[in-house]
């Protein structure tokens, strides 16, 4: 039946009953399973396509709104720009942490130390109490 599936296929058939219903039963969970991941793959092209659209909506929304209410270019170009960041922000929350990485427990203590220092330090560097 795998015969069926590659692309030099051979001359290998069925000789019984029995090889019959395997062959048989292997093509329709072939079938099944490539359909499956077929819409699985659509179902995540269409999610994907949805939310772009709504996020093409809503910057013609605040466009429209922008120019409807005659807001300066400058005000218009910082709102847009802050909502721009905002967002890419907000797609990327998940960060992950030191304790999630087991392997950074065996580290020795300077170089654990080092590594604070340049994962913390750009955060400190802005923090305005330390400036």
């Amino acid at each position: 039946a795998l015969t069926m599936f590659t692309p030099s296929s051979m001359e290998i058939v069925p000789a019984n009953s029995y090889e019959r219903v395997y062959c048989i039963v292997t093509i329709l969970l072939a079938i099944i399973c490539f359909s499956s991941f077929l819409s699985s793959i659509s179902a995540a092209v269409t999610f994907f396509r949805q939310r772009r659209q709504e996020q093409v909506r809503q910057n013609a929304n605040l466009v429209r709104f922008l120019q409807e209410n005659q807001i300066s270019l400058g005000l218009g170009s910082r709102i847009q720009t802050f909502l721009t960041i905002l967002n890419a922000q907000a797609n990327n929350v998940i960060r992950i942490h030191q304790s999630d990485v087991p392997q950074l427990q065996r580290l020795p203590a300077g170089l654990k130390e080092q590594l604070a220092c340049e994962v913390f330090m750009p955060v400190i560097y802005v923090h305005p109490l330390l400036r």
